[in-house]
C-alpha cells in the first residue's frame, strides 16, 4: 500500500455496476490525489448463479467487478493500474449488515470517511412493497452501517427530483416532499403492510405516476428521520442521460431513460410522441450528476 493510500480518504460506493455508479466511481479515481482519495470500496451483489462456497463467490466477485465494472469503457483513459485503488466488497442490501461478512462490515466501519450511496431500483412497474424493499430498506442498511462508521465525515444519498410530483412551472423546493393526506411516511408504510390500503388508491392520494418515485419520496421522509447526528446530504438528479464530457462524449452504457428514447428514435421505434413541444425535458447529463455527487460528498 502506497502512502498516499495508507493516509487518503475511503469511500465506500454502492452502485458501481450500474450506469451512474461508473461515472462517480471514473470521477473519484480520476480526482484522487485533488480529493486525497486513498481507496474506494465498491459493494458488488452477488450474480444470481452464485453459491455459499467461499471459494465461489470470491470467483463470483471478481467476474462481476472485473467483467462488469473494471472492462467498461468508463474507465479506458484511467492509468492501466487504476484498480489497485478500488477494492471490491461481496454484499447485498437486501440482507442484515449489508450481506457482508461480520470482519468485513468491522474494517469498513472503521476506516470508511464517506459513503455515496447510488444504489437503487429504477423500475417503474414493480409493485410499492418490492420498489420499498430495494430503495427503502437498502438505504436503512446503508445509514445503519453509516451510524458505525467512526470517522464519517459525509453520506451522500442519490435520491431524484421526482419525490415531489407536480404540475405546472413551480418550482421544487429543497424540503421534504408532500405526502398528500398522511401524516407522515412511516403512517403510509403501517398502513401499506396492513393490507388497508392499496398501491394504486395510494398513488392517487399521494399524487405520484409510479412506484418508484413513491418509494423514493417515502425514503427521504423515513431517512431524514432516522439520521440522527449522521452528516447526510440527499442530491435529487432529474432524468440521467449520456455523458456530455466525460468519460466521452454521448458516453451511455445504459438504454434507459433519457438514452432509450434517443436510441429509439435513431432505430426507428419511436417514430412520434405526445406531448407539449413548448415544454423542458428534464435530462442531466451524468457526469454533471457524478461531479456534483462528489462534490458535494467532499
Amino acid at each position: 500500500m502506497s502512502e498516499h493510500q495508507a493516509n487518503g480518504k475511503t469511500i465506500f460506493l454502492t452502485g458501481a455496476t450500474g450506469f451512474l455508479g461508473k461515472v462517480v466511481l471514473e470521477e473519484l479515481i480520476r480526482r484522487r490525489y485533488e480529493l486525497n482519495v486513498g481507496k474506494v470500496i465498491v459493494l458488488i451483489r452477488p450474480s444470481k448463479q452464485s453459491t455459499v462456497g467461499i471459494a465461489t463467490r470470491e470467483a463470483d466477485l471478481a467476474s462481476r467487478f472485473y467483467g462488469e465494472v473494471a472492462t467498461s469503457k468508463c474507465f479506458a483513459k484511467l492509468p492501466s493500474d487504476w484498480t489497485r485503488h478500488v477494492q471490491p466488497v461481496y454484499g447485498d442490501l437486501g440482507q442484515a449488515h449489508c450481506g457482508l461478512d461480520a470482519s468485513t462490515y468491522e474494517s469498513i466501519s472503521r476506516e470508511t470517511t464517506h459513503i455515496i450511496h447510488c444504489a437503487a431500483c429504477v423500475q417503474f412497474d414493480l409493485s410499492l412493497s418490492e420498489s420499498l424493499d430495494i430503495n427503502l430498506k437498502g438505504t436503512l442498511a446503508i445509514l445503519q452501517l453509516a451510524r458505525m462508521c467512526l470517522k464519517l465525515e459525509r453520506f451522500v444519498y442519490t435520491s431524484t427530483a421526482y419525490v415531489t410530483p407536480h404540475k405546472g412551472n413551480n418550482p421544487i423546493h429543497e424540503v421534504l416532499a408532500p405526502l398528500g393526506p398522511w401524516i407522515s411516511a412511516q403512517e403510509i408504510l403501517d398502513t401499506l403492510y396492513s393490507g388497508s390500503i392499496n398501491e394504486t388508491e395510494l398513488l392517487r392520494q399521494t399524487g405520484h405516476p409510479n412506484t418508484y418515485t413513491l418509494s423514493k419520496c417515502i425514503t427521504e421522509h423515513i431517512v431524514l428521520k432516522s439520521c440522527d447526528s449522521i452528516p447526510l446530504i440527499i442530491v435529487r438528479p432529474s432524468i440521467i442521460t449520456a455523458a456530455l464530457e466525460r468519460p466521452y462524449p454521448a458516453w451511455s452504457d445504459s438504454a434507459s431513460a433519457g438514452v432509450g428514447l434517443v436510441l429509439g428514435v435513431q432505430d426507428g421505434g419511436v417514430s412520434a410522441l405526445t406531448g407539449n413541444p413548448t415544454a423542458f425535458v428534464n435530462l442531466v447529463p451524468v457526469d454533471f450528476v457524478a461531479d456534483f455527487l462528489v462534490d458535494e460528498a467532499f
